[in-house]
C-alpha cells in the first residue's frame, strides 16, 4: 500500500514536471508567435510603403516641365538671386508641386540641394515660408547662407531678444511689407508658444503663409534616428493651415520611418520624390581605433597633417568631454581647431561655427549637436572619433563632406568599447539599440562594399560600378583576389559561452574578452603563439551580438548604466555543435589579428578543414527616378580613383589558427573588418607630449591634457624602419588613465620583458595590424 502510494506520488510529480515543461514551451511559442506577427505586420507595412513610393515616383516626371505660369520667373530668379544656372535632379518637380499647392515629401541625400526647393518658391511668392528645424546650428547655418544672397530672413529661438521677436511677429502679419521671405523656428516654438501660433494664424488668414517646411522630418518618427517628441505636435499644422502646402525634407528615411511621418503630419495624400542615396565623390574608410586616447589622437594629427593639410574638416566625438580633449590635442599638433557642443554658450557656438565656415579654423571638433544641415561646400574630410549611434546618423554626418561634388574622405574609427558606450546611453530605448547594430555591421564587414551596406539599409541596391573603388573594401578587392575565404570561429564563440557559464560574476564585453584568453578552451584550441589577439576577439564578439549568440543585458545604477554580456537564444546551438559560426574575409587578406605583426601581401592556399573559398558575387541593381534629359544639372560628381602608394613591402610571417570543424552543423556567417588606413600610411607620434596650454579658441571648461609618454624611449633608427621600445605595462587608455600600450606593431621580447614597436618609415598599401594581445 505504501509502495503504491509512493509510486503514484512519483508519477504525479513526473506529470507535473512534464506539464511545467509543456507550459513553458507553450509560453515560448506564444512569445514567438507575437514576434512573428509583429514582423509580418512590419513587412506588410513596408511592402505597402514601397508600392506607394514606387507609384508616386512614376508621377514625378509630370512635374518636371517648364510650362507652368511661374516657370519663367523661376528660371530668372534662380539665375539672378541664387546665382545658379540650372536645376539639380528632383528640384524642379518639387518646386512645381509646391507652387501648385501640393504637399510633398522629399528624400534627398545631403548636398543634393533640398534647401533651394523651398527658398526659391518663397522668394517669388507674396508671403513667407515657415521653416521648422530641430537644431539652432542648422538654422544659423541656413541664415548665413541666405543672407549672403540678400534674402530677408529671420530666426526665432529661446535665446532671441524680445525686441527681435516682436519685430519678426510684426513683419509676419504686415501685408504691405513683402520683404520677409523665410522664418526659421524650432518645433518647440510650435508646441509651446501660443503667441507665435496666434501670429501664424493671422498671417495665414492674410495669405502670407506661403509654404510650411519641416526640415529633418524623420525626427517625427520614433523609429527615426533622431526622434524629437515635439515633432509629433507638428500634425496640427496641416489641420490648422490646410491651404498652405507642406514640404517634408530628409536625407535619411527608411520606408517604415517615412510611413510613420506621413501619418504623424496628417499627410493623407502627398507627392513623394526620392533621390538615390549614393554620394559617388565620397571615399568611405573604417580604421581600427587605438585604445590609448593620446596615441589615437596623435594618429589623427599625423593623418590630417599629411593627407588633409590646410583642408577643411569635421571631427565628430561621442561626448562633450571627448570633443574638448580632442580639440585641445589637435591644436597642440599645429592644427587650427575649435570645439562645438551643446554645453557651450550660444555665442561661443555661433563664433566657432562662423570661424570654421569662413575658413579661419581648419577643423571643428563637435558632438552630434553640430550635425544636420551644415552647409559648407568645401569640407574635404569627416572623421568619426567614435562609432555613430545609427546608420542614418552616420550617413548624415559623413554627408557634410564634399557638397561641392569634389572628392572627399569619410573615416570612422571603430572599437567595440565605443559600441557599449553608445548602447548604454540609449539602453532604455529599444529602437535606439536596434539602430546601433547595423552601424556595427558596417564597421566590421571586410567583404561587402561600404556603399552596398549603406544602400541595403535604406532599401536600395547598388552595383559595384556605383562605388568605383571609392571605399576601402573595394579598393582592396581591386588589388587582390576577389575570392572570399570562410573561416570557422566556433571555438572562439564556444569559449565566450564557456567563460560566461563558469563565471560567478556578470561580465562586461571587455572582461569577457580578457577572461577568454585565460580560459581552458583558449589553451586547448590554440597554441601560445597562435592565440587570437584583442582585435580579432572583439570582432568575433561583435558578430555574436549581431547574430543572437550573445546579447547585452543592461544594469542600472544611481550613476550610470552598465552593459553586461549574456548568452542569447542561439548560444545553446553553438554549445551543442548544432551551429557553426563562420566569418568571411577576402582571400589573401587575413583577419586583423593582434598575434600577427603585419598583414601579409600573399598567402598560401587554404588548407582543408581550416577555411573554404567561394567566388564573390556582385549585387543586382534597381533603377531610381531620373529627371528628363532636358533639365540640366548644376553640378556633377565624378568619382576619382585614389592613386595607390607604392613602397617596399614589409616581410611578414604567416599566422595559423585551429578552428573547430562541424560538418553537420548549421552555419552563421559574417564579414569581418580588418581595416587600418588603406591608402595612406600613418605613423603614430610616439614620442611627442601634448602641451597643456590651451589656445585662444579653447573653451574655458576644457581640462588640460596630461603630458605622458607612456614610458616610451627612443632607440635606434634602422634604414628602413623606425624602432621604439616601450614597457609593456605602461600605456595610456585615455588622457588621464594609465593602461597597456597598443600601437601599430608590438612584438613581445621574452629576454627583456619589453615590447618593441616597429613600423616602416615607408609602408606599402598592405594593412598594418597590432602584434600584441594587450588591450
Amino acid at each position: 500500500m505504501v509502495m503504491e502510494l509512493e509510486e503514484l506520488t512519483l508519477e504525479v510529480k513526473k506529470v507535473d514536471d512534464s506539464l511545467t515543461r509543456l507550459e513553458q514551451k507553450i509560453a515560448n511559442l506564444q512569445q514567438e508567435k507575437i514576434k512573428l506577427e509583429d514582423r509580418k505586420n512590419l513587412l506588410v507595412s513596408q511592402i505597402e510603403s514601397l508600392h506607394e513610393l514606387r507609384s508616386m515616383q512614376d508621377k514625378a516626371s509630370d512635374w518636371e516641365t517648364m510650362t507652368f505660369p511661374w516657370s519663367q520667373i523661376l528660371l530668372t530668379t534662380l539665375n539672378s538671386v541664387f546665382k545658379i544656372e540650372s536645376f539639380r535632379p528632383l528640384q524642379l518637380p518639387c518646386i512645381n508641386a509646391l507652387m501648385s499647392k501640393r504637399d510633398v515629401m522629399l528624400i534627398m541625400p545631403t548636398g543634393g540641394g533640398k534647401s533651394l526647393c523651398y527658398q526659391l518658391p518663397a522668394v517669388i511668392s507674396g508671403g513667407f515660408a515657415l521653416v521648422i528645424s530641430p537644431l539652432v546650428s542648422l538654422m544659423e547655418d541656413q541664415l548665413m547662407s541666405v543672407k549672403r544672397l540678400g534674402i530677408n530672413c529671420a530666426m526665432i529661438n529661446s535665446s532671441s531678444p524680445q525686441a527681435h521677436v516682436k519685430k519678426v511677429h510684426s513683419s509676419m502679419i504686415d501685408k504691405s511689407d513683402r520683404s520677409l521671405k523665410l522664418v526659421y523656428v524650432t518645433p518647440e516654438k510650435i508646441a509651446k508658444s501660443k503667441v507665435f501660433m496666434s501670429k501664424l494664424d493671422k498671417a495665414y488668414g492674410l495669405g502670407r503663409l506661403s509654404i510650411i517646411v519641416i526640415d529633418e522630418v524623420h525626427c517625427a518618427s520614433q523609429w527615426g534616428h533622431d526622434f524629437r517628441p515635439d515633432y509629433k505636435v507638428l500634425g496640427i499644422l496641416k489641420r490648422q493651415f490646410p491651404n498652405s502646402p507642406l514640404l517634408g525634407l530628409t536625407a535619411t528615411a527608411t520606408s517604415k520611418v517615412f510611413s510613420d511621418c506621413k501619418n504623424i503630419l496628417n499627410l493623407r495624400s502627398c507627392l513623394i520624390f526620392k533621390a538615390s542615396y549614393n554620394r559617388p565623390n565620397l571615399f568611405y574608410e573604417v580604421h581600427n581605433k587605438i585604445s590609448s586616447q593620446k596615441e589615437q589622437v596623435d594618429t589623427m594629427i599625423q593623418l590630417i597633417n599629411s593627407r588633409f593639410k590646410d583642408q577643411s574638416g569635421i571631427v565628430y566625438c561621442f561626448s562633450q568631454k571627448d570633443a574638448e580633449q580632442v580639440s585641445i590635442a589637435l591644436q597642440t599638433g599645429s592644427i587650427s581647431a575649435t570645439c562645438y557642443h551643446g554645453g557651450m554658450d550660444a555665442g561661443d557656438r555661433t563664433k566657432a561655427h562662423t570661424e570654421w565656415y569662413d575658413g579661419k579654423i581648419q577643423v571643428i571638433v563637435a558632438t552630434v549637436a553640430f550635425g544636420m544641415g551644415i552647409d559648407k561646400s568645401n569640407v574635404r574630410f569627416i572623421m568619426h572619433h567614435s562609432i555613430s549611434k545609427s546608420m542614418e546618423n552616420y550617413y548624415q554626418e559623413s554627408g557634410r563632406a564634399g557638397r561641392d561634388g569634389q572628392p572627399a574622405t569619410c573615416i570612422l574609427y571603430y572599437k567595440l568599447a565605443d559600441v557599449f558606450r553608445q548602447s548604454t546611453m540609449s539602453s532604455k530605448d529599444f529602437t535606439s539599440v536596434a539602430n546601433l547594430y547595423p552601424m556595427v555591421q558596417y564597421c566590421i564587414d571586410a567583404v561587402q562594399c561600404r556603399r552596398a551596406l549603406i544602400a541595403k539599409h535604406f532599401g536600395e541596391t547598388w552595383k559595384q560600378s556605383d562605388c568605383n573603388e571609392m571605399c576601402d573594401t573595394c579598393k582592396v578587392k581591386s588589388r587582390r583576389s576577389n575570392d572570399i575565404v570562410t573561416e570557422d570561429v566556433s571555438n572562439i564563440c564556444l569559449g565566450f559561452i564557456e567563460v560566461l557559464g563558469n563565471s560567478s560574476k556578470r561580465l562586461t564585453g571587455h572582461m569577457l574578452v580578457d577572461k577568454w584568453k585565460s580560459s581552458s578552451i583558449a589553451s586547448t584550441q590554440f597554441s601560445s603563439g597562435n592565440k587570437p589577439g584583442i582585435d580579432k576577439l572583439e570582432r568575433v564578439l561583435s558578430h555574436c551580438l549581431l547574430t543572437n549568440i550573445l546579447k547585452e543585458s543592461f544594469h542600472y545604477t544611481s550613476y550610470n548604466t552598465i552593459s553586461y554580456i549574456v548568452p542569447d537564444k542561439k548560444a545553446a546551438a553553438v554549445k551543442t555543435g548544432k551551429m557553426t559560426v563562420n566569418i568571411e574575409r577576402l582571400n589573401r587578406f587575413p583577419l586583423y589579428d593582434s598575434s600577427s605583426s603585419v598583414i601579409q601581401s600573399t598567402s598560401s592556399p587554404a588548407t582543408s578543414g581550416q577555411s573554404k573559398v567561394k567566388p564573390s558575387t556582385s549585387s543586382s541593381s534597381s533603377s531610381l527616378y531620373t529627371p528628363a534629359s532636358s533639365i540640366k544639372q548644376s553640378s556633377t560628381s565624378t568619382p576619382v580613383a585614389t592613386t595607390p602608394v607604392t613602397t617596399k613591402p614589409v616581410t611578414t610571417t604567416p599566422v595559423t589558427t585551429k578552428p573547430v570543424i562541424n560538418k553537420s552543423a548549421s552555419t552563421t556567417s559574417m564579414h569581418l573588418s580588418v581595416s587600418k588606413p588603406l591608402l595612406t600610411p600613418v605613423t603614430p607620434i610616439i614620442n611627442s607630449s601634448l602641451s597643456t596650454k590651451p589656445s585662444a579658441n579653447t573653451p574655458k571648461t576644457s581640462k588640460p591634457l596630461r603630458s605622458k609618454e607612456a614610458g616610451v624611449r627612443k632607440r635606434k633608427r634602422a634604414s628602413m624602419s623606425k624602432t621604439f621600445f616601450a614597457d609593456s605595462d605602461d600605456d595610456i587608455d585615455d588622457f588621464e588613465t594609465p593602461k597597456k600600450s597598443n600601437v601599430l606593431s608590438l612584438r613581445k621580447r621574452k629576454d627583456k620583458g619589453k615590447g618593441r614597436l616597429s613600423f616602416p618609415a615607408s609602408v606599402s598599401d598592405d594593412v598594418i595590424c597590432i602584434d600584441s594581445d594587450s588591450d
